[in-house]
């Protein structure tokens, strides 16, 4: 984490189990962490690490433009994305012989369409300033 001082680091999915350990640990490392989430306990976790909260729905091509655009204007830049948020549609949590192959297409495209929404508008921004790291946990 050597390094990442001063970095503005968006992380989707900041809530979350995963997404609070990521923005926890770049806020150590000295980051401005914007954390993303549609999970209004993000905000809290926000104002104890001293990050952004942005209330951004991954899948929703406008959420992301206005997100992108917002962390420009206050921060005048972007180093990193940690595309890790997990979106999920209504069919969540119901057992595998209970969902339907249109739910489960449904699923796959919220997850894959979010992860490219967020990496294309991001992109655009680190393309422009010559330097900037996207990653996906695995």
């Amino acid at each position: 984490m050597d390094g990442l001082k001063g970095k503005v680091v968006i992380i989707t999915g900041g809530a979350g189990l995963l997404g609070s350990s990521y923005c926890r640990a770049c806020a150590e490392a000295g980051c401005k962490v914007i954390l993303v989430d549609v999970d209004k306990k993000g905000k809290k976790l926000a104002d104890e690490i001293g990050a952004d909260f942005f209330d951004t729905d991954i899948t929703s091509e406008s959420d992301v433009k206005k997100l992108v655009e917002s962390v420009i204007k206050k921060h005048g830049k972007i180093d990193a994305l940690v595309n890790n948020a997990y979106p999920r549609n209504k069919d969540y949590g119901k057992k595998f012989e209970d969902v339907t192959y249109d739910s489960f297409c449904e699923n796959i495209s919220m997850h894959l369409g979010g992860y490219f929404l967020m990496a294309r508008e991001v992109s655009k921004v680190m393309m422009k300033q010559k330097s900037g790291v996207t990653e996906e946990p695995m």
